[in-house]
């Protein structure tokens, strides 16, 4: 899924996609988001955000942030996951703030607890961000200096399982032990060192160093994040999956109305029908047009 553009903007279709947004979600291998530190004062941004994360893990959202976080911006993106609300997202009808609300109470068992794991998805994900990008700066320390920042930020949100967590890392060893051993492999091969970081060998280090930082997560953060998750998201959704690529016969409605599965309770079945049956009703009545 494509943050924005998997959603024809001022176009006809833009309506029925949303209208089926939860079974295209539930569908999509991965999640690519173009984090700027507006994103979460966008609501349907928010939706697909905490929807991806209820049916898939986090390790399959890739934040495209390396362009837009730096010293200047950082304070903002601290500054927007601190204060985010539901209520305070924007969206072109005002009416869509009563869909989406009702949608995610659906999923999550209260909107507290909803904004709880935004905050920890986000900063799980940018933690992850930028210890990939560890060793492009001319100042190695200043990925490990970046992640104090937002283990401050954890702490003070009361996340302090995860502000620990982020506190030990050390990516600028990371990079600099994946540049080593990426360095002694080419002069055993060459017998001498690369000049450059660029081109293939540029290539190898970066992927080398990723595999790093995705083992870090899957032993560390991965935990926090699960234990966060179990806690807001109902327990019928914890057993919603994604289904597999070759996965034909599966019918993208059977998500999309889950009054229809034996595992949702009556009182989730409603809510989320209610809702889903809310917004197509105004899709057939024609009173929804424009930007979503």
């Amino acid at each position: 899924w494509i943050d924005k553009c998997c959603v024809a903007q001022q176009h006809p279709i833009m309506v029925p996609t949303i209208a089926r947004l939860d079974a295209f979600v539930r569908r999509c291998e991965g999640m690519v988001v173009l984090f700027t530190w507006d994103f979460f004062t966008r609501l349907w941004c928010v939706y697909e955000w905490g929807l991806f994360l209820v049916l898939h893990d986090a390790e399959h959202v890739q934040l495209c942030v390396d362009f837009f976080l730096h010293d200047r911006t950082q304070p903002r993106y601290v500054d927007a996951i601190r204060n985010f609300k539901l209520a305070g997202a924007k969206c072109f009808y005002a009416s869509d703030m009563d869909l989406v609300t009702e949608r995610v109470n659906a999923m999550y068992y209260s909107i507290d607890g909803f904004e709880s794991f935004v905050k920890v998805a986000a900063i799980t994900l940018v933690a992850v961000a930028i210890a990939k990008r560890a060793g492009l700066s001319h100042e190695p320390e200043s990925a490990d200096n970046e992640l104090g920042v937002w283990a401050d930020l954890a702490s003070e949100l009361g996340f302090s399982q995860l502000a620990e967590v982020l506190r030990r890392a050390r990516p600028a060893l990371w990079a600099s032990q994946t540049l080593a051993d990426d360095s002694s492999s080419s002069r055993h091969r060459s017998g001498s060192l690369p000049q450059q970081l660029g081109g293939t060998t540029g290539r190898t280090w970066r992927a080398r160093l990723s595999t790093r930082v995705d083992a870090w997560y899957r032993r560390e953060l991965k935990p926090l994040y699960m234990s966060v998750r179990q806690r807001v998201v109902r327990q019928t959704f914890q057993q919603e999956k994604s289904p597999t690529p070759d996965d034909s016969a599966a019918d993208s409605a059977e998500w999309a109305l889950p009054s229809q599965t034996a595992k949702m309770n009556d009182v989730d079945a409603v809510s989320f029908q209610k809702a889903s049956a809310f917004y197509l009703q105004r899709v057939a009545s024609g009173s929804l047009n424009g930007a979503s």
